[in-house]
């Protein structure tokens, strides 16, 4: 063990705290896995709250606010922490203010929002991690334990009354070995969705799917990404993209297997996984002879190499999803400076394609800056790319504090009621292809790209687009598209069942909204198991 893993493995000098993390809609929070046993091996009773989950994207009701301020109440923590993204800025607004009125703890933010926007965030929190927060926490608790002020501490915006402390930032965890793996135990872990809490042992031990991260940090700045502001943030402070070692990744996955006994998908969750070829190399090799199950991965056009997905393929490589966003290069240059070609997405797709990997394919509508010349880009390279894959269709969101936004802003495109922590477009699933709330004109555009991706010829797709009966009748079609995906999804689950193999994609969908299922419920499960202990006492050493 290195120094800096024995440090932050190491008890906490003062009296031991109760610490609630909360996470919404990530009930896989790669976060909270990793700050829960950071905390815990430090001596301090921890508890993890997960607010819904992927593919649970209903907008939360006000009993699921009573419960999890409730069982907050319950706990009586020294500590509260939120991971929060744009979009539930305002639920996490709301939690914090309640959870204040009924107990009294610290509370402190970190994630998405809290790095781009501290004060709209010191608003409802105490502390605002502005980075990485394995070694914030570590620092705030031990203070904490102690008594000791922590105004002055490091990575963090800190509020009291009026006064702010902008604190300077803390370097990037060059060495992510040192962190803790996941924990992935049922104690003191809470799992809301549906307005019930579900038994949490129950539902892991069904699971199907487990998302893993390498590597933090991504080589690119496209300019609706975080990492378009968070990257010249880190200038600086460290190595930006960085990756653990094949072997602490295969302690986690091992264990995966091990508490996930029904496990069929890993889902690697790196923004872009285009490792150095001995790191892939060396772990295709260990992947394929200790786990074996298949795995899918985000990739980049330019970075698809024929011989590292041919490898990749050899030790379980099942499907990739590719950020392509448009079609026209214009748009991908010059308004997200994504500097690819077709010629090369294209290619990219047939190396796929030939090696048998499914493609799920990203792309971004409702830009305020495409024209019709560019619409017509995108509908060409959809008739040109290998069939079949699947087509995500993502009405574009404007996140806070990257240039994409603060551009449009500018140029008058948008208004500030359209950015993501007012819009909330999350939780509709950001998606918007087909559906009848669509202008008369997007839906024509949504018609002739589902037409696309499911093969119709080129001559009939332009005959129509040009065609008064078409544009007069849009809704029919859209009814139309909308009955041939649902034929192609039975399709493609049925050829799956005929040739004895899962439908994974399916199943990863299924697996994350499973909680819909009465028999899953279990209401309150682990107040149980997790007791609460006696008033803590501090150590000697306090």
């Amino acid at each position: 063990m290195t120094s800096a893993a024995a440090d932050l493995g190491r008890r906490a000098p003062g009296r031991a705290l109760r610490v609630v993390l909360i996470a919404f809609y990530n009930y896989q929070s790669h976060a909270l896995r990793i700050f829960h046993p950071l905390l815990r091996q430090r001596g301090h009773d921890v508890h993890s709250i997960f607010f819904k989950n992927y593919f649970t994207y209903a907008e939360p009701t006000r009993k699921d606010c009573e419960l999890v301020v409730d069982l907050v109440a319950h706990l009586r923590p020294d500590l509260v922490g939120m991971s929060v993204w744009s979009t539930y800025f305002e639920l996490a607004g709301r939690l914090s203010r309640e959870i204040r009125a009924r107990t009294s703890p610290v509370i402190i933010w970190g994630g998405v929002h809290a790095q781009i926007c501290p004060e709209d965030c010191l608003a409802y929190a105490d502390i605002v991690c502005r980075g990485e927060g394995e070694y914030v926490l570590t620092e705030l608790t031990d203070r904490m334990s102690r008594g000791q002020d922590f105004a002055d501490l490091a990575g963090c915006w800190v509020r009291r009354g009026d006064q702010v402390w902008k604190n300077p930032a803390r370097p990037l965890i060059e060495d992510l070995d040192v962190l803790p793996l996941p924990d992935l135990s049922p104690e003191n872990k809470y799992y809301l969705a549906f307005d019930f809490w579900r038994d949490v042992a129950a539902w892991d031990r069904d699971a199907v799917s487990y998302d893993v991260m390498m590597q933090r940090g991504c080589p690119y700045r496209c300019t609706f990404c975080i990492h378009s502001f968070a990257r010249p943030q880190a200038q600086g402070l460290g190595s930006y993209v960085r990756r653990r070692s094949v072997a602490h990744v295969m302690q986690e996955l091992r264990a995966a297997v091990t508490a996930r006994p029904k496990l069929q998908v890993i889902a690697i969750s790196d923004d872009i996984f285009a490792p150095s070829r001995p790191w892939l190399e060396e772990f295709c090799a260990v992947y394929r002879r200790e786990i074996g199950l298949p795995f899918i991965m985000y990739s980049y056009p330019g970075m698809v190499d024929e011989r590292k997905v041919a490898l990749m393929r050899s030790a379980g490589l099942w499907a990739t999803t590719m950020g392509i966003q448009s079609g026209s290069e214009r748009i991908r240059r010059d308004c997200y400076e994504r500097a690819t070609s077709n010629d090369s997405i294209l290619e990219a797709c047939r190396i796929f394609a030939r090696h048998g990997v499914v493609r799920n394919l990203d792309f971004i509508g409702d830009n305020p800056y495409e024209t019709e010349e560019d619409r017509w880009q995108t509908l060409d390279l959809l008739i040109r790319l290998p069939k079949p894959f699947y087509f995500n269709y993502f009405s574009l969101t404007f996140f806070p504090g990257v240039p994409l936004t603060e551009r449009a802003l500018r140029d008058g495109l948008i208004q500030p009621s359209d950015v993501e922590h007012v819009a909330q477009k999350g939780y509709r699933l950001w998606g918007k292809s087909l559906r009848h709330a669509r202008s008369p004109a997007e839906l024509c555009w949504d018609v002739l790209y589902a037409m696309a991706v499911h093969g119709v010829p080129r001559f009939l797709i332009e005959r129509l687009a040009r065609a008064e009966f078409f544009r007069r009748n849009v809704y029919a079609f859209a009814r139309l598209m909308r009955a041939v995906e649902i034929l192609a999804r039975y399709k493609s689950r049925v050829v799956d069942a005929l040739a004895g193999r899962p439908n994974l994609l399916w199943l990863y969908k299924r697996d994350a909204n499973r909680s819909d299922t009465p028999a899953q419920i279990s209401v309150q499960p682990n107040f149980g198991r997790s007791p609460l202990s006696a008033p803590m006492e501090a150590t000697s050493d306090a």
